[in-house]
């Protein structure tokens, strides 16, 4: 039986590695190309390329373009008819089924690094020496060494430091808050202190001082600096305690230290100052809290803070709560 030149082309279709390895011999498949050296000059690199979907290759180091036949034409120096039969009984003289298109397995989208977790470690082994100043990046892309205005230091009832938080000032006025952490970067280094923000939820500031007076009523303000100067004075009645984070996150806090407790709440006189009150007020409650107050500041200086003043008026015009 004559061999057509069109069964040959189909059946090198449907499986055009046992042609490709015969003529040209020591290739791989790349893709949907099979590459090998030219087999009918003495190649270093290859430079035969054959398209496997295509059924036509090239020797871009040479003038051949052609397709299966012509590649074997040339690589034996056979005629056609003889070439031809030879082909025909590589393939048995049969047409296998429809050739399947030979892919490489796509390779897995790389994935970025997960960057360990910061691992707080509390409460602190040492106590942290406040930064005289830091860099911070300005709004001109450039970093600026600026002078920290203020330091505070968060404890635990038993005065074992457990994180810090500063204030800086950008060279155009604007305030930028920090954190400080001691903990560990990674797994098995040394814990250190770090400018990194601790986790959620987070202890009050005060906690220090409610363990020294557990009865005394508590005074919840805003600001660090406001529960701090009211620390200094012995002859205040209440134990002052703030949340960290700013007016804008008293639910990342952690009030349960207040159950139990008779609270009161003195708010900036300000828009996110009755705000922050409000949202304190119902975490209290939440917490266990016996009693929750909050004072009345209409009437008050905007933006007056109980810091500002321990004798003015407005402190005692302010004990006026309502619940």
């Amino acid at each position: 039986m004559k061999v057509q030149r069109q069964e040959v082309l189909a059946a090198f279709r449907a499986n055009p590695l046992p042609l490709l390895e015969r003529y040209a011999p020591g290739g791989r498949v790349r893709g949907q190309e099979y590459v090998a050296c030219t087999p009918w000059r003495q190649d270093r690199n290859p430079s035969l390329s054959f398209n496997l979907l295509k059924g036509v290759g090239a020797d871009f180091a040479g003038d051949w373009r052609g397709d299966a036949l012509s590649l074997a034409m040339r690589a034996t120096g056979y005629p056609y008819p003889q070439i031809l039969e030879e082909l025909g009984q590589l393939y048995g003289g049969g047409v296998p089924a429809p050739f399947a298109r030979q892919t490489q397995p796509r390779p897995s989208p790389v994935q970025p690094a997960v960057k360990a977790a910061f691992q707080p470690v509390w409460p602190a082994w040492t106590e942290p020496q406040r930064p005289h100043s830091i860099r911070l990046r300005g709004r001109d892309g450039m970093w600026h060494l600026t002078k920290v205005e203020r330091f505070h230091l968060y404890r635990d009832a038993d005065s074992h430091p457990l994180y810090a938080t500063l204030c800086a000032r950008h060279p155009d006025g604007r305030k930028e808050f920090r954190w400080m952490c001691f903990g560990r970067l990674k797994s098995g280094e040394a814990p250190r202190w770090h400018y990194k923000a601790p986790p959620e939820p987070r202890p009050l500031y005060g906690l220090h001082e409610l363990a020294l007076r557990p009865s005394a009523p508590v005074l919840v303000v805003e600001g660090e600096q406001t529960a701090e100067t009211l620390h200094l004075d012995p002859d205040f009645p209440y134990v002052a305690v703030t949340s960290p984070g700013g007016a804008a996150n008293p639910h990342k806090a952690d009030w349960s230290p207040l159950m139990g407790c008779n609270v009161t709440i003195w708010p900036d006189n300000d828009p996110p100052g009755l705000d922050y009150a409000e949202r304190v007020k119902c975490l209290c409650w939440k917490a266990g809290a016996l009693s929750v107050a909050v004072v009345n500041v209409e009437g008050l200086p905007t933006k007056w803070d109980l810091a500002d003043s321990l004798s003015a008026p407005e402190f005692q015009k302010g004990l006026e709560v309502t619940p």
